[in-house]
């Protein structure tokens, strides 16, 4: 969808208690680096003197290792460009930890889809009740319907 991004590397010193269970702790890193998103459960790695873990989010991802005897985040950063975050963002509840614009996000998604269902019901009430051209009316609506239901077949099915 966007072209290869170059990642960004970056250091930050922070303290992070060592006891802290592989999820609370991923967490800890996250909020102490002030960055947003989903630590992914599925990436960690632990030993005794390290722990790394992926982080998601919809317009970046991040690959943050963090070194106990150090007490210092290592952290690459890889923005994914427009269509990716557009993507991310599609269908997105706003739920994004650490992200306060984000919560908002589930109530514009719900009401963007209301105005355009409400845009669309009156629009063809108001196009049917006016008599005029009602055939070509109900031919240019059919052939829409028709030609978007086969696009949507050929994404699912074909890709």
């Amino acid at each position: 969808m966007d072209g290869k991004k170059e990642p960004i590397k970056w250091t930050r010193l922070t303290f992070v208690d060592d006891r802290l269970e592989n999820a609370s702790l991923a967490e800890t890193l996250r909020d102490s680096l002030e960055i947003i998103g989903w630590p992914l459960v599925w990436t960690y790695k632990r030993d005794s003197l390290s722990f790394k873990f992926n982080l998601e989010q919809p317009g970046k991802h991040y690959i943050v290792s963090y070194s106990f005897n150090d007490m210092t985040a290592d952290v690459i950063e890889t923005p994914k460009g427009f269509w990716r975050t557009f993507d991310s963002l599609h269908g997105m509840g706003g739920s994004l930890p650490n992200s306060s614009i984000m919560m908002s996000w589930g109530l514009c998604t719900h009401l963007i889809v209301v105005l355009v269902l409400f845009s669309i019901g009156s629009g063809l009430y108001l196009w049917f009740s006016s008599k005029i051209d009602c055939k070509k009316a109900a031919i240019t609506l059919i052939v829409s319907v028709l030609i978007t239901s086969l696009w949507m077949f050929q994404l699912y099915f074909i890709g």
